[in-house]
């Protein structure tokens, strides 16, 4: 079977949850013996340039490579850059004469920002779209209004978006989990063309294999990972982190990088139990896990799964999080981790309080969680995904 990916976000020209989750992907399908094709975006080489080559996963990689960098502090670049984005036929030109000479079996699209492109490829029988975030129903991708309030209903504007992106007419979306699944469905999307397939983590030969202790003559590290935007909510982590006394010995230990870093350090201040580490290779988070006591997700908008919670729980790190999409298919309240409203860092601080307190507490919810983890692995992932590569095939084999 010949399987055509398309991202606009590849490793090793971007590292990301998306990147991540396509190279695991491919090289299942690799060992299993398919033959693969990937087109990617990058903007290393020179514009309008078309790049082809081979690797250990890819018999064939079609880069296209995309205009050089622009000053995007320039209001008038960044906007007419946004437009040609989303709205250029020269990509769609470029992709469809690929796929005429490749004529794949499968043409599987993780990400693309072109509406015009997503639209052509949404039409085509043999398509498969995973469904990363809201950006097929939602123009600002996050679900989130102006003010900051979830959107529980489209906007005429949106309905407008949906419309340019095609999104109706694909026939085959898989779905991270349960929640995008049913945000689909309310959305429009028929129910019997949408699979709900977790995402996974790949096996860490780092991950810890037992139960973590704590003590109170030690410090309590609280841990964030992932990227810092507005949305995400670490500014509240930065709030919370001062609720405590210096002699709680708690510190906050903030893994990622983000537009938002500025503002965060500022709010810091010099408060040394705040620590910025910067973006950390994937391969290095393991440490962190291992040496963090706790797992905090902060976010205001609606999360699509949370990878960063099953890698924690991979850890045996209990999760606080706020009430918000998917998470609540990972935490189980009071079971695996606590969930509290939104924005509520009181409550947080609460629970914080009370699995410091409670060792027997802390340790049956690290040891459930080190348990419940493996569920999500790659091999379960992907032999879902490729039962539906098989019968997409075997239909397009009878036209």
């Amino acid at each position: 079977m010949k399987i055509c990916y398309i991202s606009e976000f590849a490793k090793p020209y971007s590292i990301g949850g998306v990147e991540t989750i396509l190279d695991q992907e491919a090289r299942y399908m690799r060992d299993k013996g398919h033959e693969l094709v990937l087109i990617c975006f990058s903007s290393l080489n020179s514009r309008f340039k078309l790049n082809i080559e081979k690797d250990d996963i890819f018999n064939r990689r079609y880069i296209i490579n995309r205009d050089p960098k622009i000053d995007l502090r320039n209001k008038i670049k960044k906007f007419l850059n946004l437009i040609y984005s989303y709205l250029n036929f020269r990509d769609l030109i470029m992709i469809n004469t690929i796929l005429k000479s490749e004529n794949p079996d499968i043409i599987h699209l993780h990400y693309i920002r072109n509406l015009l492109l997503r639209r052509y490829l949404f039409s085509k029988d043999n398509i498969i779209y995973s469904s990363h975030d809201y950006s097929f129903i939602c123009p600002r991708g996050g679900l989130l209004r102006r003010k900051g309030k979830i959107c529980e209903k489209p906007h005429i504007v949106c309905l407008l978006w949906q419309w340019l992106s095609g999104i109706k007419r694909c026939k085959r979306i898989i779905a991270v989990s349960n929640f995008v699944k049913n945000m689909l469905i309310k959305y429009g999307i028929n129910s019997h063309y949408v699979y709900s397939i977790p995402n996974f983590i790949d096996d860490d030969p780092l991950s810890y294999d037992g139960e973590k202790k704590i003590s109170g003559d030690i410090k309590f590290i609280l841990l964030y990972v992932g990227r810092l935007q507005k949305q995400k909510g670490v500014h509240l982590l930065v709030e919370l982190i001062k609720m405590f006394k210096q002699e709680d010995k708690v510190e906050l230990w903030i893994v990622g990088d983000g537009e938002e870093i500025e503002n965060l350090q500022c709010a810091a201040g010099a408060d040394s139990r705040i620590r910025f580490w910067g973006r950390i290779k994937k391969e290095k988070l393991s440490w962190f896990y291992n040496n963090a006591n706790l797992l905090l997700l902060p976010s205001i908008c609606p999360e699509t799964f949370g990878l960063v919670i099953v890698e924690a729980m991979d850890h045996g790190l209990p999760v606080i999080a706020f009430r918000v999409g998917a998470v609540t298919e990972l935490v189980e309240n009071g079971k695996n981790g606590f969930i509290v409203d939104i924005g509520d860092i009181e409550g947080m601080k609460s629970k914080i309080d009370l699995l410091r307190s409670d060792v027997k507490l802390y340790e049956l919810m690290s040891s459930l969680n080190y348990i419940r983890a493996k569920s999500f692995s790659k091999d379960n992932h992907c032999h879902m995904l490729e039962k539906i590569y098989h019968l997409v095939s075997a239909s397009k084999k009878t036209r």
